[in-house]
Formats: structure tokens, C-alpha cells, sequence
């Protein structure tokens, strides 16, 4: 998934081929698991509220390795609730996501080539809670804490010459594992919200601390733990069309944000951070239904891109 654990996969990959051909022993692991790093950045990705549902793609450079493709689908909710509090009010979430993903590992044995296959999947919730904060001119101060509760699985698949090489090698350790983890996260956002004419605007910047800690996994190798931090900024507009459906007005969206992932090993995630906009248009439905809302995104950034459509209920 990572480029990261792509090339330490690669790197044993080939450590490995050169062993055999050599007839030497298992090559050493590396001092330091991954996988804690790679669990906090795929969690933020799926269930952060601030990053969007995409199908994206990660850039490889390095030779023998195709670029990851991933996609990932959320459920994300949130909502500050009225306790008849002077000092603000009292602010939940929650969060469903899925992330699936495949790449492709290329070496060579003696002008042969050994080949690894990775199919990835990651899902979990997120729970929490906090406080919103009134401030002068309008501006709110959110502190909260959530947890999440994570499952990641690699299922690998060779071909004839890799499974007699490097199977015995990789399964269980570098391919073929599963985990679960558990990230504990503390945030400081701050938000404001503001008219300009028909045009409303809603600005939000979030920054989240987070320990994720692997408790349970096939091996002891990806059992681990790890702080790391993410910085979020968001901006959405949003007003009426000139367009009517059932006396009612269509309204239009436009959002602009950036997520960057900092205390993460370099090159664990494949990209440190990532660009989004998008545009939805809100349609009025009959019966006092929801409206429903239709967007569209582009994600982009340093080695990573990738697109949303999306199709839902407005509340």
C-alpha cells in the first residue's frame, strides 16, 4: 500500500532471491515496523471528516513497482448539540469507513521474474466527542477527543516461481497478515461561518494528534505503536442557482481543502499531503423529502491524484 512498505517489500523481495541464489539464510528485519504509521494515515484517510471519499492513485519511482490504486467509501456524521450552555455547545461525531487497494512487485531471479500480487483492505469506525467554544466575532474553538477502532488485511498472491522462493519468506510477515488497531486522537479546530450576500461560507482548520497502537496481528513484527499529526483546512461556499424545480430554488457548493500528514515516516504513505476541490448541486425532491445532492471532486498533490462522484441526501 505504502510506497514505503512496497519497496521494503521489494527490498526483501530481492534480499531474498539473492539469498537463494546464494543459499543463505532469512534476510534480516528491518529495527522498525511501518505498519503503526501506515494505520494512522489510512485511518485519517477514511475517517476523517475533513477529506473526501475517492478513488485515488499513488505514483511510484521506483523500478519494479506499479502505482497504487486505492478507493475508499465513508459514512461520515457530526453535530453540535444545544445543552442551553452560555459557554457552547456540546459537539459529537462518528464515522464508518472502507479503503480497498492493489499494487503490483517485480523482481528478478537469474533473468526470471518473481512476482508479488497485493490485494488491501482496511475498515473501521470512529467515535468522539467535544466541545464548541464561542468567540468573539463569530468564530468557535472545538476541542475533542475520539477513538477508532481499525482492521487491516494484505492478501498476496505469487506466481509459480515467486511461491517457491519467497513464500516461505514474506507469508505471515510482509504479506498474507492482518491486524487490528486502536487510534486515539485529541483535535483543536477552529471555525467560522459568514455571508457574503447570497453566498454563505464556512471555513474549518483542524489539527489532530493521534497514537495509533497495532494490539493484534499475525506476527509480532507488525505489533506496534506510534504518534504521528494531521493539519486540515476547509473551505465551502455554497448559494442559489437562477434555476427552479417545484418553486424551489437549486442551490450549488463549492469546497477547497488540504490535508497534510506530518510525524509519519517519510515515504510510509506514499504522499504526505493532498489538495481537494469540488462542486455539488443541491436538487429539491417532492413530499418534504431530503434534497438530494450531487458532487464531483479532484484530489491532487505530490505523487497522489484521484477523483469523486457522489450521490446523497442534503439534511
Amino acid at each position: 500500500m505504502s510506497s514505503r512498505w512496497r519497496a521494503l517489500v521489494l527490498a526483501v523481495i530481492q534480499a531474498t532471491a539473492a539469498a537463494s541464489m546464494a543459499r543463505a539464510q532469512e534476510p534480516p528485519r528491518p529495527p522498525k515496523s511501518p505498519i503503526p504509521d501506515l494505520v494512522a494515515g489510512l485511518s485519517y484517510i477514511s475517517l476523517s471528516q475533513e477529506v473526501t471519499s475517492a478513488n485515488y492513485t499513488v505514483d511510484s519511482d521506483q523500478p519494479g513497482v506499479d502505482d497504487t490504486t486505492f478507493w475508499t467509501v465513508k459514512i461520515p456524521w457530526e453535530q453540535d448539540i444545544d445543552v442551553a450552555s452560555p459557554w457552547g455547545t456540546l459537539y459529537v461525531e462518528a464515522a464508518f469507513g472502507w479503503l480497498q487497494a492493489d499494487d503490483r512487485l517485480e523482481a528478478d531471479l537469474g533473468g526470471e521474474p518473481l512476482v508479488v500480487s497485493q490485494d488491501w483492505l482496511s475498515y473501521g469506525g470512529l467515535l468522539g466527542a467535544g466541545w464548541t467554544f464561542t468567540l468573539p466575532d463569530g468564530w468557535r474553538l472545538r476541542p475533542s477527543a475520539s477513538v477508532a477502532l481499525s482492521r487491516i488485511e494484505n492478501d498476496a498472491s505469487y506466481n509459480d516461481l515467486a511461491q517457491q522462493v519467497l513464500a516461505p519468506y514474506l507469508d505471515g510477515v510482509y504479506v498474507n497478515w492482518e491486524a487490528w488497531a486502536a487510534t486515539s486522537l485529541l483535535s483543536l479546530a477552529l471555525l467560522q461561518e459568514f455571508q457574503m450576500g447570497p453566498v454563505s461560507a464556512h471555513v474549518r482548520g483542524r489539527y489532530t494528534f493521534a497514537y495509533s497502537d497495532v494490539f493484534a496481528a499475525t506476527d509480532e513484527f507488525q505489533r506496534a505503536d506510534d504518534w504521528s499529526h494531521f493539519l486540515a483546512v476547509r473551505l465551502d461556499l455554497d448559494g442559489p442557482t437562477p434555476i427552479q424545480l417545484d418553486a424551489r430554488t437549486l442551490d450549488w457548493g463549492l469546497f477547497l481543502g488540504y490535508a497534510g500528514f506530518d510525524d509519519i515516516e517519510e515515504g510510509v504513505l506514499g504522499f504526505d499531503q493532498i489538495y481537494e476541490t469540488g462542486l455539488s448541486l443541491s436538487a429539491p425532491t417532492l413530499g418534504g423529502l431530503p434534497d438530494l445532492q450531487l458532487s464531483g471532486a479532484l484530489v491532487f498533490g505530490p505523487d497522489i491524484s484521484g477523483w469523486s462522484l457522489g450521490l446523497g441526501v442534503s439534511l
